[in-house]
């Protein structure tokens, strides 16, 4: 933590607007291609399971290299990882604009997502190296904005993009911009020096087996799958609730709009709250996934628009409150010598959710002709974090 501690303070949040531009711009490489579904469907002939496995092909790619991303920072540090990543899913991007059949698209969208993957380690690494314990919360807490402005961002430039250049010169400006960030990273981004004292302990390989046997780690990624389990249930199937009750797919929208401003809101003053009074992180997300069974089950006996549009903000801000303290303390418990592999790994377990999710409660739904059940299955996943942060009370922190 010397380096933390020497780097000024106007260096340290230049990295950290780095890596959030990095961050947002695998969002934005991600969901470019849901407000071009509807054009790229009608001229190549997609069903639209066809065009939801484009979704899926990202996804696929995005889990593989989670964990080889973060070995890989770990080893040989972020500055090489990280913009070669960022090329990888610029470049994948670019090419979109020429495919010719499915086949190519959905090799293509795999290999966004073999790019995108690495980011997130890459980040948790930078930022363990550049903030102190007790500021990470706020560091991530402000990282954490960049899923949802790629999302804001992306549905506002696909439109406009489509409009005027067409679907291929949406791809080609948004691989571009990935390029640039790329690009960007690798010139401004410093060489670091790995701490190799603790790296030759163990292989390559042996590095995640380290993690693995963490109880800390472990136990914090099954908090986390609890959290995405309904933050990821919400994002996919609060539309067709409202829809069920006949509210319109715009007014949907603005629901959702406040839910995720809720979030952002969140993520950036929960962070910095719990840095300034130095709360204890592992209590403060336990705490935040008690308000969340509540406001989840409250969302979903809402029926009018006005207690939609009010239990949606506050629902949305209790869903994203704990999502920096989740990061920071995986650091805590893997020090930071293999922080980018235990951030990839918990990563993998964080997002196994939007696999399994959807499917569980798209089930539930067909089966009981109901949301009401995939509401109350959506609180068990803070219920699940709540019970496994409990068993990590007597998980050792790493030495700092």
């Amino acid at each position: 933590m010397e380096k933390a501690a020497k780097e000024s303070s106007g260096f340290r949040w230049f990295m950290l607007f780095i890596l959030l531009a990095s961050f947002t711009v695998t969002f934005m490489t991600r969901f470019i291609w849901s407000p071009l579904i509807p054009t790229m469907s009608k001229e190549f002939g997609l069903s639209a399971t066809e065009a939801g496995a484009y979704m899926s092909a990202f996804y696929t790619g995005y889990l593989i290299t989670q964990i080889p991303g973060g070995m890989l920072a770990d080893r040989f540090g972020v500055k090489f990882v990280m913009s070669i990543s960022l090329l990888i899913g610029g470049v994948a991007t670019f090419f979109l604009s020429m495919m010719t059949t499915y086949e190519m698209g959905f090799a293509l969208r795999v290999a966004t997502g073999l790019g995108a993957g690495c980011i997130m380690a890459c980040c948790g690494k930078m930022i363990s190296k550049y903030f102190k314990p007790n500021e990470r919360s706020m560091a991530f807490g402000i990282l954490l904005v960049g899923p949802t402005a790629g999302l804001l961002l992306s549905n506002y430039l696909g439109p406009v993009l489509l409009s005027s250049m067409g679907w291929q010169g949406a791809f080609r400006v948004i691989g571009i911009i990935a390029m640039i960030i790329a690009v960007l990273v690798f010139v401004l981004v410093k060489s670091e020096k790995v701490d190799k004292s603790q790296i030759a302990k163990v292989g390559f390989f042996s590095s995640l087996g380290d993690v693995l046997k963490n109880k800390g780690v472990v136990l914090v990624g099954l908090a986390g799958f609890g959290l995405m389990w309904v933050s990821l249930g919400t994002a996919t199937w609060a539309n067709a609730y409202m829809g069920s009750l006949g509210i319109e797919s715009s007014v949907a929208g603005q629901v959702m709009m406040l839910y995720s401003a809720g979030g952002i809101i969140a993520s950036v003053v929960s962070g910095l709250i719990v840095d300034k009074f130095h709360l204890d992180r592992r209590k403060f997300i336990m705490g935040c996934y008690l308000v969340l069974i509540v406001m989840t089950i409250v969302f979903g006996l809402q029926t009018s628009v006005g207690a939609l549009m009010l239990t949606g903000f506050l629902f949305g801000f209790f869903s994203y409150t704990a999502n920096p303290h989740l990061n920071a303390i995986v650091i805590d418990y893997s020090g930071a010598a293999f922080s980018a592999t235990a951030t990839g790994f918990t990563n993998v377990m964080f997002q196994l959710a939007s696999l399994i999710g959807p499917l569980v409660f798209g089930f539930m739904s067909d089966s009981t002709g109901s949301f009401a059940s995939v509401w109350v299955a959506m609180a068990a996943g803070p219920l699940l974090g709540i019970l496994v942060l409990l068993a990590a009370k007597n998980a050792k922190k790493a030495e700092e």
